[in-house]
């Protein structure tokens, strides 16, 4: 039985210069495979693109979040990606002057080509943060790569399915009104949160962020 805790929101993520406005940022990697591989990919939070390495050589992810600003992070995801297929190591790091770099996370495995989290102690509000890759055996690729600070919640008072969804369909009918097809068009990922002892002078500003 898996253990209980709180809920958990991944979504701040510093790669999107949108969700901070940060003036001036640049998100770059050290090689791209030719066609359509753009490394901005990696925070559209779209599965349809990806960006790819061109090459099994080891390669740095790097973002600048521009001239005066900063920005801190306390988790790293991945998703879509085939780092355990081709042995990757990776590590994130910092640096407050783009030459000198400090571990957050060093040296990590993914388990499984599927979704990787991992969280770890926030270093303090940085300018220069990367991602090294290496050790691989074939070139890598990610569809999704995020990284910045995690809003953790209270505990949820009610028992919910994370993986609930709401299928949106269109349904096509006869004159007489029966029935003649359904076209599924998308789903949304759909559950609800109860927190009853929750202190929403605390909790509504978050949500307003």
């Amino acid at each position: 039985m898996p253990a209980f805790g709180k809920i958990k929101f991944f979504w701040d993520n510093m790669l999107n210069p949108d969700l901070y406005d940060s003036a001036g940022s640049s998100l770059t990697a050290g090689t791209t495979a030719e066609g359509d591989y753009d490394v901005e990919y990696l925070h559209n939070m779209l599965e349809t693109n990806m960006w790819k390495a061109s090459n099994s050589s080891d390669v740095f992810i790097t973002l600048d979040v521009g001239s005066g600003n900063t920005q801190n992070a306390d988790y790293l995801l991945i998703y879509g990606h085939n780092l355990n297929t081709i042995d990757a190591a990776f590590s994130l790091q910092w640096s407050t002057n783009g030459s000198d770099w400090t571990d957050a996370i060093t040296n990590q495995a993914a388990p499984a080509d599927t979704i990787y989290l991992k969280e770890f102690t926030a270093p303090g509000a940085k300018r220069y943060w990367r991602l090294k890759l290496s050790s691989m055996t074939a070139a890598p690729y990610m569809t999704i790569c995020l990284w910045g600070m995690k809003t953790e919640l209270a505990w949820n008072s009610v028992g919910f399915d994370p993986h609930g969804m709401k299928i949106i369909a269109k349904v096509n009918k006869t004159q007489g009104g029966r029935v003649a097809g359904v076209h599924i068009m998308y789903k949304e990922r759909l559950f609800t949160l109860t927190f009853k002892q929750a202190n929403c002078e605390i909790y509504y500003p978050k949500i307003l962020d």
